[in-house]
């Protein structure tokens, strides 16, 4: 891979699908009501104590801490003000648009990151999920970030820099915090990337398994919850219950 400089004309084409995006999401945010997912995640956030939030709030839902979290910090500063609790999605969901750019200009190049950008930027699925407050939207950008440190870890910097590693460490973390099957789709890119690994580069590898254990390592602290919810819960109360023995064969069936 190598860098692509943006041209004057490339700027104003990305300039202009980032303020689409932006439109899209920030117009009447404050008049887009809660659904009634919000409102179950808004209703766990009304503890007295951290201690009661995690026991009461996070341990018993399907998803993992972060957004659960944020969301109780939002609350205590915003009251349940629909703009200023959705504004940071949106926001998210914005720089999603930026980041399938980038990636899109990595692996390609400026043409294709700036289509899909605009793609993503009209697109009524990335439109809708961010402008709820759930973990779609924060574990979507999450993930595009973990990639595109990723790419620079691996595709980029012969000698990988501090800063990547970091940003490399911190974005699979957070995936870890969002969604579930964000951290799965981190954890299979992480895994993908072993295959990449220049055999002559001890640099890229000790930093490339360095910067994973370190993801690991924040990740910890918060393994109990993830332990709860899928092996002492296994359901979400009355919302998702428990699957069959004949789960996978239904689900075929199903599709």
């Amino acid at each position: 891979m190598k860098k692509e400089l943006l041209s004057i004309t490339d700027k104003v084409f990305l300039s202009v699908i980032l303020l689409i995006a932006a439109a899209l999401r920030l117009y009447h945010l404050d008049s887009v009501p809660f659904m009634h997912d919000e409102f179950s995640a808004l209703s766990r956030t009304s503890y007295d104590s951290f201690s009661e939030l995690i026991q009461q709030g996070i341990k018993i839902d399907g998803h993992p801490a972060g957004t659960q979290l944020f969301l109780y910090y939002m609350v205590k500063l915003f009251g349940w003000n629909e703009f200023w609790l959705k504004l940071p999605f949106a926001l998210m969901g914005i720089a999603s648009v930026f980041l399938i750019f980038k990636i899109g200009q990595q692996w390609f190049n400026t043409n294709v990151g700036l289509i899909s950008a605009a793609f993503a930027s009209v697109s009524e699925i990335f439109i809708f999920y961010s402008q709820i407050i759930r973990p779609y939207s924060p574990g979507i950008f999450s993930v595009l970030l973990f990639v595109y440190f990723w790419n620079r870890l691996l595709f980029i910097e012969e000698k990988p820099s501090i800063k990547t590693c970091i940003g490399f460490t911190l974005a699979a973390f957070l995936s870890s915090q969002m969604h579930n099957f964000s951290v799965a789709q981190a954890g299979l890119i992480y895994l993908s990337g072993l295959l990449f690994l220049k055999k002559d580069n001890k640099l890229q590898t000790k930093a490339y398994l360095l910067s994973g254990i370190a993801a690991l390592l924040l990740f910890l602290p918060t393994s109990p919850i993830f332990y709860h919810q899928i092996f002492v819960n296994g359901g979400i109360g009355g919302w998702l219950s428990l699957p069959k023995s004949s789960f996978i064969i239904d689900f075929f069936k199903y599709t």
